[in-house]
């Protein structure tokens, strides 16, 4: 089994603290024009919205990810609560590629973001079938990982499936 952690960056946490900052500065400059008072204010709430949902999503959960067998299997973690959110099986695997090179990539219906990072440098897409249609996940592993599970990948593709799989297991 091989298990991947991305590290945490600190942009996460300058981003959400930095909407805060904006919209606390806006809604003090709010009181003075009263005639705009409330588009100001509205706006403010809006990078109050945006500053939670970032320390939401990107500081206080992180996401981790393993390959074993002809499992991918994607773990979201927050504190000390353990949840599996993938469990894909790799023989309906496409391919495996960098955002920046799989521009060109066909359109999938359904779409996952597991980045444990707002922003990311480099994001990975896994581009897989699920219940008959194109699905794809974003996450960001490393350069060692992504070889790991490209040569799983390939090795599930050349070996004869014992049952068919809709992509997705639950357990």
């Amino acid at each position: 089994m091989r298990v991947y952690s991305p590290p945490k960056q600190k942009k996460n946490t300058a981003v959400s603290l930095v909407a805060m900052v904006c919209g606390c500065a806006l809604f003090l400059i709010s009181y003075f024009p009263e005639r705009y008072a409330a588009f100001i204010q509205l706006a403010a709430f809006g990078f109050w919205a945006f500053s939670l949902w970032v320390a939401c999503r990107y500081c206080l959960t992180s996401y981790y990810y393993e390959v074993e067998g002809d499992i991918f299997r994607i773990i979201k973690v927050m504190g000390q609560r353990r949840q599996v959110v993938g469990n894909i099986s790799m023989r309906t695997g496409v391919f495996l590629e960098k955002e920046s090179a799989a521009k060109k990539r066909p359109s999938a219906r359904t779409r996952f973001n597991y980045c444990s990072n707002f922003a990311p440098q480099e994001k990975y897409v896994y581009f897989f079938e699920w219940n008959g249609t194109a699905a794809e996940i974003i996450f960001e592993p490393s350069e060692e990982f992504a070889a790991i599970m490209r040569e799983h990948l390939e090795t599930v593709k050349n070996e004869p499936s014992p049952e068919p799989t809709n992509g997705w297991y639950d357990e």
